[in-house]
Formats: C-alpha cells, structure tokens, sequence
C-alpha cells in the first residue's frame, strides 16, 4: 500500500531534511513542477509511481552531493533507506529493472546478472538520475538552480562580502522575515542572485562548476 498523498509529503519533508531550520522545502516545491507530476498519488498507475520516486531521491542525491561541494558538508547516499519510506512494491523496481534490462541491455555497462534487490536499486537511481539530469538541462536556467540551491542553507548569510551595507545582523533580521514562506524564498532569490553569483568563494565555485557541468 503505497503513502496517501499526506503521507507522501511528510516523506519528502524527512529525505530533505538536511540542514537546521534550512529551506530544502522550498527548493523541492519550486522544481516540483516542473520535474515531477504535481500529484502522485491518485493519478499514477503503480509503475508510474515507482518512476517518480526514484527521481526524487536522484535529485536528493544530487542536493546532498551539491552541499559537499558548497559548504563541505558529509553526505551518505541513503537511496535504499529513502526507498524503503515510500514502501514501493518490490514486484514493480523488479518490474522497471526488468524493463530496463531488456531495452538497454547492450548499451548500459552497469548492468549486470546480479538480479538482488540492491542491485536492482543501485542501477534504477543511477538510470533515473540520468534522466532527471537531461530534464533539468533542457527545462531549467542553471544559474537560477545554483543560487536557489545555495539559499537552502541559512548559514550563507555568515559570508560578509555578500552584503552590500555591510549591516550583517540587520540583513540577517531581514533575510528571516522573507524566507517564512514559499512566496518570500521566490523573492529571496530574486533578490540575492546578483549576490550570490558575483562572490564565488573556492567551494562554491567548485559547487557552481559542477552544476554547470551536469551535475558532474
């Protein structure tokens, strides 16, 4: 029995809860639309669904390795944790692997007679992150991606040069206020992409090159 679409949402919320009182929400709803189906559940037949999630935890690895490169932050790809949330029916990854197998056979190195679960999982998230990655280059700006991204994190605001006044604890006071809501993290970004793009420290222009690469 797969999650209500109440369920669902508390899922997600845990997988993306990454920093304190960070804004990773925010970033899975401003893509939500225009990479994922705005309701899975009710509308997707059971295969559907597991595709879908399997590209939500591609782009949660991709977040995760994004904040190791932006702020030096340890991350461990849980992808078979994370799964285990959503309680996919195993016959149906068995099913996408399958699917998989049969119409990438020789063109997927990856793939191998190893038929285990694990197996399975680890060749899908890599196949889905594939695809995510090419539907993300071809939909979204990826400057706009960087710094919407980079803005999940509070603790960017501890960086001085990316104030213009200076006044750090009052932008910090204003920046609060702005980001208690969706709306508010939209104007965030509009706001500080200048900012954020224009001071380029040595981890977040490793951060922007890799996004600007492929995610590679």
């Amino acid at each position: 029995m797969r999650p209500t679409h109440k369920e669902l949402a508390e899922i997600l919320k845990r997988i993306f809860n990454i920093w304190e009182d960070g804004y990773e929400g925010y970033l899975l709803e401003k893509i939500w639309s225009k990479l994922f189906y705005s309701n899975v559940d009710g509308e997707l037949t059971e295969l559907e669904y597991v595709q879908v999630i399997f590209k939500i935890v591609a782009f949660r690895n991709i977040y995760g390795e994004f904040c190791e490169y932006a702020f030096d932050e340890f991350y461990e790809n849980d992808t078979t944790i994370w799964l285990s949330e959503f309680e996919l029916p195993t016959h149906r990854v068995g099913q996408l692997f399958g699917i998989l197998y049969n119409d990438l056979n020789e063109n997927v190195s990856e793939l191998k007679d190893d038929e285990s679960y694990l197996a399975m999982v680890e060749v899908l998230e890599l196949h889905y992150r594939r695809i995510l990655v090419k539907e993300i280059l071809k939909s979204m700006n990826l400057n706009d991606l960087f710094v919407t991204m980079y803005l999940t994190v509070p603790h960017y605001s501890e960086e001085k040069n990316i104030w213009d006044d200076g006044e750090e604890d009052e932008a910090e006071d204003m920046i609060t206020s702005k980001i208690s809501n969706f709306e508010g993290f939209l104007v965030l970004i509009e706001n500080k992409s200048y900012e954020v793009l224009s001071e380029l420290s040595t981890s977040k222009l490793e951060a922007y090159n890799w996004v600007i690469n492929g995610f590679e």
